[in-house]
């Protein structure tokens, strides 16, 4: 009497793994195509930083390379010097300096569910200091008093820009706070345009 040889299911078990390295494969694949571009684009990175009272905009640009690969190219920008002095009449006298260090710039072009962004990681400190003076009806402006400030990273990084805003325009991350005086408005701009071709 013939015995049929029974089915073998090592077989079976390794058709599932297969299955899995051909899907897992395929996403990374897709993935990468999702992070590459169709041309390269070039534009400006700009950081501003400023003050209501006393009223002043200090303002660092940046070149921008974006690559079709998704790489990014930032230059590396001086620092920026701020002097401004504003009063409110008979009542108080303000002065800020200070000085602006932009490093440790990098960036990258990715798509986060579905969207395409350009991430950008940026170092700031705004190292400073405030003098305000007192009004005296007699003698004028007395007794002014020096305030060092340091401010680090005031927008966090990474900072994710709209790829279609900074396409099509330019894409804003920052804000305004409420300041000593007046406001402060700390904010990017990052703007791109298709680059010529070579």
């Amino acid at each position: 009497m013939n015995m049929k040889t029974p089915p073998s299911f090592s077989g079976m078990r390794i058709l599932p793994v297969v299955f899995l390295i051909v899907l897992f494969c395929s996403c990374s694949k897709e993935k990468e195509e999702n992070d590459q571009l169709d041309k390269d684009y070039k534009g400006t990175l700009r950081f501003e930083y400023t003050r209501s009272f006393p009223t002043f905009s200090a303002i660092i640009d940046m070149d921008v390379d974006l690559y079709r690969s998704g790489d990014i190219i930032i230059s590396q920008p001086s620092s920026e010097h701020f002097d401004a002095t504003d009063e409110i009449p008979n009542t108080v006298k303000l002065r800020e300096t200070g000085d602006i260090i932009i490093t440790s710039l990098s960036g990258s072009y990715k798509t986060i569910d579905g969207s395409p962004y350009v991430i950008i990681n940026a170092n700031t400190l705004i190292d400073g200091t405030m003098t305000v003076w007192r009004w005296d009806d007699d003698r004028g402006w007395i007794f002014p008093i020096d305030i060092p400030y340091t401010n680090e990273n005031p927008v966090e990084s990474p900072m994710n820009f709209d790829f279609h805003k900074v396409t099509m325009s330019e894409d804003i991350i920052g804000g305004t706070v409420p300041a000593f005086q007046g406001n402060l408005t700390v904010r990017w701009i990052l703007g791109l345009m298709p680059a010529l071709p070579k």
